[in-house]
């Protein structure tokens, strides 16, 4: 049985950010085709460099991050398209960014998604903790790489 590690509310709360920039986009492009014609409105301009990497910010929160979920074998690593299973020995580490609020788990080989896969895991009210996910994450990557050092010590 799955385990969802990411939260199924970030993508809807991706989407609020947007509504409003497409409207201010909207207002901006309308300006500047005015500034052409009017002087007054050549200030609008200024509107695009406030504009871009707000757009950015917003589509890198809707596009890059994944849902994840695990079970005892795998993890489930899905996109808008596509969804792909990995084994859980290729996971090499996992941490969390603080001011993203997002967790990296980084691959030893290569995916479809890239070696590194971030999620927004599931919300925890407190301001200044970790979510509870990474410490599973981080408690599976070491007893998976314990278990490989003692197999190699077998050999």
């Amino acid at each position: 049985m799955r385990k969802e590690l990411s939260s199924p509310l970030y993508r809807i709360g991706a989407f609020f950010p947007a509504l409003p920039l497409l409207l201010f986009w909207g207002i901006t492009i309308h300006h500047i085709v005015k500034s052409l014609s009017e002087p007054d409105f050549r200030s609008s301009w200024i509107a695009v460099l406030f504009l871009i990497p707000l757009t950015g910010a917003v589509i890198w929160q809707i596009v890059v991050p994944k849902d994840v979920s695990i079970n005892g074998r795998c993890l489930y690593i899905n996109s808008f398209t596509e969804e792909i299973q990995v084994p859980l020995s290729e996971m090499e580490e996992a941490h969390y960014n603080f001011f993203s609020k997002t967790i990296t788990i980084t691959l030893k080989s290569l995916t479809p998604f890239g070696r590194h896969i971030v999620f927004f895991p599931k919300t925890r009210w407190r301001f200044w903790s970790e979510p509870k996910v990474i410490d599973e994450l981080i408690g599976i990557i070491n007893s998976i790489q314990d278990e490989e050092d003692r197999a190699k010590r077998k050999l």
